[in-house]
């Protein structure tokens, strides 16, 4: 009777014993998990807080071409314009403008040389029109029959050597954006208002666009594109198909071989006007 009695005890304390070991080891579970759910929402919460400061504004390019238009018909030195326009009308980088020089454009055929400023090799491009005139009345006013195009001018009464500085040119784009009145575009922007006028606007290839953006595929400058963000061409195409209040004839009249005064088909893309200072 008392071994029976002695074996019910040893049951017992084992059971405590056994219930002691599963409650020390919850309590560490709910430790365990407690700091768990403390620290994921807080890192949870820092990302989302970088992301919100990050994601707005971070490699995209906001391009308004009525603000070129405006830009480039603005009366300044022949000089200005040139460094405007090749950005602009020729793709051309910052530090690409800076390095033309004379021995680098063939006027006759209409080509540049272009030192390209991220594979450091010559690219031969097709040269704009535009620029073609320019370049031509710049060297007769200018006398400039070898070396840089652009000189970076004097110092301390002596002419400074080597190209213009990346500085140096962004500071006329900044002076005339002022200028005439609307907002600092940096040599970058354009470069980005000839892809959007390239691709969207004339609807030209791709395929061209890389070799006139020289870059070395045709994913490079999808993921270039996909960074660009111009208003009017969304407004546009917003309203295509449809008669709106907000344009007088559709963008494609001049172009149009069957056009007539307020004509209307499926292909209808409203003439838009944005008004670029309040954007």
């Amino acid at each position: 009777m008392a071994a029976q009695h002695f074996r019910e005890f040893e049951r017992l304390l084992s059971l405590q014993q056994y219930k002691k070991r599963v409650l020390a080891w919850s309590v560490q579970a709910i430790c365990f998990s407690k700091t768990i759910t403390i620290k994921k929402p807080q890192s949870q919460q820092d990302d989302f807080t970088l992301l919100q400061q990050t994601a707005p504004t971070e490699g995209k390019i906001f391009v308004y071409r009525g603000r070129f238009v405006r830009l480039l018909n603005w009366p300044k030195p022949l000089r200005d314009q040139l460094i405007l326009e090749l950005p602009t009308l020729n793709a051309f980088r910052t530090t690409e403008v800076a390095t033309v020089q004379h021995n680098h454009i063939n006027l006759d055929c209409g080509d540049i040389q272009v030192l390209d400023s991220k594979k450091h090799v010559f690219f031969t491009m097709p040269l704009d029109p535009t620029i073609t005139m320019h370049i031509e009345r710049y060297l007769a006013e200018t006398h400039i029959t070898e070396g840089l195009l652009f000189r970076p001018g004097w110092k301390a009464g002596r002419r400074t050597e080597g190209p213009m500085t990346d500085i140096a040119i962004d500071y006329i784009w900044k002076k005339w954006c002022l200028a005439c009145g609307i907002p600092y575009m940096s040599p970058r922007y354009g470069r980005a208002y000839f892809a959007v006028n390239w691709h969207v606007i004339q609807g030209k290839s791709l395929i061209g666009l890389m070799d006139i953006l020289r870059h070395s595929s045709l994913l490079a400058t999808q993921k270039y594109l996909s960074k660009i963000r111009c208003y009017e061409d969304v407004k546009a195409e917003f309203y295509q198909g449809m008669k709106t209040p907000f344009a007088v004839q559709c963008d494609r009249f001049e172009k149009c071989p069957i056009a007539t005064p307020d004509c209307h088909c499926r292909m209808y893309t409203p003439k838009i006007e944005v008004d670029t200072k309040n954007v």
